[in-house]
């Protein structure tokens, strides 16, 4: 049985463990495309979640990409966050909000981005 045919078997959140990086952005690509679902990846830091994007990028070039950025400063620091990243992560958040059922993404995102308000 293939890895895809086990990721689409159910409709729970599943976990790739142990695979050699970039083998499982090729098979959640291929998910995302064959299933028309909403593919979430969360990288371990910012570097890495866009090598992510590329990656995606390059295996399913019609695969629509989101990019959700982590704020560049931290809550209460005196320091405001950077308006492009405010921007990129308004934009993202938005497209997110109209996606249809049946419109295949892969959202890149890393922790800090996920938990950040």
């Amino acid at each position: 049985m293939s890895p895809l045919n086990e990721l689409s078997a159910g409709d729970e959140i599943e976990t790739i463990a142990s695979a050699p990086f970039g083998a499982e952005i090729l098979e959640l690509a291929r998910f995302a495309v064959h299933e028309k679902r909403l593919v979430v990846y969360i990288a371990s830091d910012e570097r890495k979640a866009q090598t992510v994007q590329a990656l995606v990028s390059f295996y399913q070039p019609a695969l629509k990409t989101l990019m959700l950025p982590a704020w560049d400063s931290l809550p209460y620091d005196r320091v405001s966050p950077e308006p492009s990243v405010a921007a990129r992560r308004c934009a993202t958040l938005a497209t997110l909000s109209r996606i249809s059922d049946q419109t295949p993404y892969f959202v890149v995102t890393t922790a800090a981005g996920v938990i950040q308000k």
